[in-house]
Formats: structure tokens, C-alpha cells, sequence
């Protein structure tokens, strides 16, 4: 246990410290350069941080876990239902920039052509949503630090939790992303040696003779006999599941960092992309 606090320490002053250097290297001039970065984040970091946005915790499990559960069908699904709204979030970014300069967030432009009403109904559904997600990295990282280390799980989902917030309350977005720079690192040189690894000690062909068992064996725990059907009917359903669960991209404020904002926009901004 002793050793799971004195890792939640060494991350909580790695975390601090990275924060006082971006708070006192790009010390901000207002809220403006505190949620959008002063719109002068390179493009590289925030690719990076794009990514690692997109390839969290709750996508390496779910993946893994619908892989399991739904067979090839599942975890390809996961893939292509994660991946469209993105080509179709690209375009709207791109035209929200053009039309709405200034805008930081994708509600903005609700309160400007329709109405503020509407746009406190986005701000909810955003609220509740990060709160969705504020509460799942909570979890994952309790159950981490309770089964690897024994640390109680309120305790282990808390403290990281707050760790985060005093992190962003002081650097900002810029933070963030240069936060999600280092994961992006993390994370390319755990997938450069784990997967090795795994194909090298497994192989492919245990990993296939695996999921043949689950397709005919029904004493098996994970039983299915679409396992190994590319297009079966819950696969193809949870990749709907995907493409809808997906669009909370739009309330990105790292993607929408633009310059001027115009007088109007048109009614049929969505049509016209």
C-alpha cells in the first residue's frame, strides 16, 4: 500500500511542477489565453493530444473488452464506429473556424444562430458528460492503483482526480495538451514494445485458436458463435452504438481556436459543409 501513495506523490509533484513551468513560461493574459491556449498551441501538440484524446483509457478497454465479448466483429466495429465522426468532426471544425473565428466551444455557435435556451440544453448535456467521463478515468485509475498496489479504491479514484484539476486550474488548456504531448510519447513506446511482445509469446495463432474455442465450445465463459463473424448483427449495432457515443468530440475546446467572430451565420451551416 505504502508503495501505491508514494507513486500517487512522485506523479502528483511531476504533474505540479510541469504546471508552475507552463503557468510561469505562458503566463496567460485573460480567459481567452487560459481555454484556448492564446491560439498559438503548434500544430504538432495538438495533433498529439488529438490522438491520445481519442485513444483513452475507455478505448483500449472497451475495445478490448467488445473484442472479447463480440468477437472480431466487436473490436472492429469499436474501430470504425470511433473513427468516422472524426472525418465528420474535421470538415465542421474546419467550416466553424471559417464562419465563428472566436469561438472557443461548440455550444457558442448554438447561442449565436438558435438560441440561448438551446445552448444551456448543450451545456448540460456537456456537464453531465464530462462528468461521465471524470468519474470513468476516476474508476480505472482506482481499480489500478487498489489491485496492483492495495491502496483503497475511494482513495485511489480521488486523489488523481484532484491531482488533474489543481494540474488544469493552473496551466490551462496549453497544459493539458503539453500533458497529452507526454502521454502521446507513453503510449507509442508501450504499443512499440507490448504488441511485439505479445505476438512474440502468443502469436496470432493462439490468440485465433482462442476465439475458435469461444465460437464452439459452449463450456466456454465467453461463449458466442459469431466470434469469428466480421458482420455480425451485435457487432454491426454496436458500432452504431460508437458512431453515436463518438460526437462528444464536439465540446472540444482544443480543436475550435480561431480568430474573428462574424456578424452572422447561416441557418443551413451544416448543409453547407
Amino acid at each position: 500500500m505504502i508503495t501505491g501513495y508514494i507513486v500517487m506523490a512522485v506523479l502528483a509533484i511531476v504533474f505540479l511542477s510541469i504546471s508552475s513551468i507552463i503557468a510561469n513560461k505562458f503566463s496567460g493574459e485573460g480567459v481567452d489565453d487560459f481555454v484556448a491556449g492564446g491560439r498559438k498551441v503548434p500544430f504538432g501538440l495538438v495533433t498529439s493530444s488529438v490522438m491520445v484524446s481519442w485513444l483513452w483509457a475507455i478505448t483500449v478497454i472497451g475495445s478490448s473488452e467488445q473484442g472479447m465479448v463480440l468477437g472480431i466483429s466487436g473490436g472492429l466495429n469499436y474501430a470504425v464506429g470511433s473513427m468516422l465522426p472524426f472525418f465528420i468532426f474535421i470538415p465542421l471544425v474546419l467550416t466553424l473556424r471559417k464562419k465563428m473565428p472566436k469561438c472557443t466551444i461548440f455550444v457558442e455557435f448554438i447561442k449565436v444562430r438558435y438560441s440561448a435556451g438551446l445552448s444551456r440544453i448543450f451545456i448540460i448535456f456537456a456537464l453531465l458528460l464530462t462528468l461521465y467521463i471524470l468519474l470513468s478515468q476516476g474508476m480505472g485509475v482506482g481499480v489500478v492503483f487498489h489491485t496492483i498496489f492495495g491502496v483503497p479504491y475511494k482513495v485511489a479514484a480521488a486523489v488523481p482526480i484532484l491531482i488533474v484539476a489543481f494540474y488544469i486550474s493552473k496551466a490551462g488548456l496549453k497544459g493539458s495538451i503539453v500533458n497529452d504531448f507526454i502521454m502521446f510519447i507513453i503510449i507509442s513506446i508501450i504499443m512499440l514494445i507490448t504488441i511485439p511482445i505479445i505476438l512474440k509469446h502468443f502469436g496470432m495463432n493462439a490468440i485465433y485458436n482462442g476465439m475458435l474455442d469461444a465460437a464452439t465450445n459452449q463450456s466456454n465463459p465467453n461463449y458466442n458463435p459469431d466470434v469469428l463473424n466480421l458482420f455480425s448483427k451485435s457487432g454491426r449495432n454496436y458500432g452504431l452504438v460508437c458512431i453515436l457515443y463518438v460526437w462528444d468530440r464536439f465540446f472540444w475546446i482544443r480543436d475550435i481556436t480561431p480568430r474573428q467572430f462574424p456578424q452572422q451565420v447561416p441557418k443551413n451551416f451544416f448543409w453547407h459543409m
